[in-house]
């Protein structure tokens, strides 16, 4: 079996078995890995959007197929 099968074997095992607690999920994470702290102090991008004159918003890079709710 080649290793990284292996390897994704074992976790999975491991967890179904022993899974982890919130605080040791945290700690095998350093504080700005990126992946689950969301205070690493960079913020998503804002959306982009313009208005009309109307006061209509509009998403520029919306995809045009998509209805809105």
């Amino acid at each position: 079996m080649p290793s990284d099968k292996r390897k994704a074997y074992a976790t999975n095992e491991q967890s179904r078995h022993a899974p982890k607690t919130l605080d040791q999920y945290k700690a095998a994470h350093g504080p700005g890995c990126g992946c689950c702290s969301s205070s690493s102090g960079k913020k998503k991008p804002a959306r982009l959007m313009t208005k009309t004159k109307s006061g209509a918003k509009g998403f520029p890079t919306a995809r045009p197929w998509m209805i809105s709710h």
